[in-house]
């Protein structure tokens, strides 16, 4: 059998949470399987013993691909099926699925999100007793709102036309109510573009854009946000030197609520 994680979270309080997907039963005790690749959650307690392990499959292939913990230890995935899902209906091509677990990993509830074609997850986050899910459709992006305890949406899908991203490639939020979207527009084929929204009202706090350096890292915490990205400059070369290849960091802290700059670091490589 052949295992394979995808998505792990740095360490808690009370342990890891482990998500990914896995071609046959990795715990034949607990495990249920349909066809093809089945998506995992597995918790750990802070010793690293197993706490809990839930594996599910529909008729197809599915992936977990980003998880959350809410601060009672419920946990919530977002992933890939391509049938229908924990008893949430198939919507047609590849779906985004999103999963809620309880402390004892019991499943809370089982939504689909996108189109007849194929969707692919963008990421998830948690704030105000929601469940915020993020994915991409043919469309452009999309986000939409669920209460963490029940599933039940908060609102209609958001298009986010406001924030003029036609993809998103990562997420972060904060204990502040905002959420944070790295991605692309239609003028640009990286994702060199960062949208913060406040998650309540959908308000778009502000927007702004690296110089051409994709965004490859994207941290919140208090009152800021950062991105992190990687420029690479070739230097010609010179009579018989050959080119020489430069790689450089760069770190960049804005104000959570404006996007002003707050801070940035460089480091050549």
């Amino acid at each position: 059998e052949q295992h394979h994680a995808h998505v792990v979270l740095p360490d808690l309080a009370d342990g890891q949470r482990l998500a990914g997907a896995v071609d046959g039963r990795a715990d034949t005790a607990t495990s249920t399987t349909g066809n093809g690749r089945d998506s995992f959650v597995a918790a750990f307690d802070s010793e690293g013993r197993d706490k809990w392990y839930h594996q599910q499959g529909a008729s197809g292939s599915d992936n977990a691909t980003h998880v959350q913990v809410g601060a009672d230890g419920s946990v919530y995935v977002m992933g890939t099926t391509t049938n229908s899902y924990g008893g949430a209906a198939a919507i047609g091509g590849k779906d985004v699925y999103l999963q809620a677990f309880d402390v004892a990993g019991a499943v809370r509830f089982t939504q689909s999100l996108g189109t007849t074609g194929d969707d692919t997850p963008a990421g998830l986050a948690l704030a105000n007793g929601q469940a915020v899910a993020v994915w991409n459709e043919a469309g452009g992006a999309r986000m939409r709102k669920f209460v963490t305890i029940t599933g039940t949406a908060s609102g209609a899908t958001n298009e986010l036309a406001a924030s003029n991203l036609t993809a998103v490639t990562m997420v972060a939020s904060d204990s502040a109510g905002r959420i944070f979207l790295a991605g692309r527009d239609a003028s640009n084929s990286i994702a060199n573009k960062l949208v913060g929204m406040e998650i309540s009202s959908e308000t778009v706090l502000f927007q702004t854009q690296t110089s051409g350096e994709a965004i490859r890292a994207l941290p919140a915490a208090g009152d800021q946000v950062a991105f992190a990205t990687e420029a690479v400059t070739i230097t010609p070369a010179s009579g018989s030197t050959p080119a020489s290849t430069k790689r450089e960091s760069s770190i960049v802290g804005l104000d959570a609520d404006t996007g002003v700059p707050a801070f940035r670091r460089t480091d050549p490589q």
